[in-house]
């Protein structure tokens, strides 16, 4: 169950980062459930938010939206 579970997670998780605007909201607690529900994954994804690609996502956004994300999960 918390397989299917977390595939959905990445599907809202790819949803908020792709988006016109990104939701950080929503970026935030995909992370957050992978640390409580699925620990031995949370790194995987925290590498996966911290990485290039969503820092280039973020940037793109803006200097407010790299603060806020900066502030949710640290560095873009």
């Amino acid at each position: 169950m918390e397989s299917e579970t977390g595939l959905q997670k990445i599907d809202e998780l790819e949803e908020a980062i792709s988006a016109d605007e990104p939701d950080l909201a929503t970026v935030e607690h995909v992370d957050g459930w992978f640390r409580r529900k699925m620990p031995a994954l949370a790194t995987k994804v925290n590498t996966i938010l911290l990485g290039p690609l969503v820092a280039s996502v973020i940037a793109a956004g803006g200097a407010a939206l790299v603060a806020e994300f900066t502030r949710r999960l640290g560095a873009p």
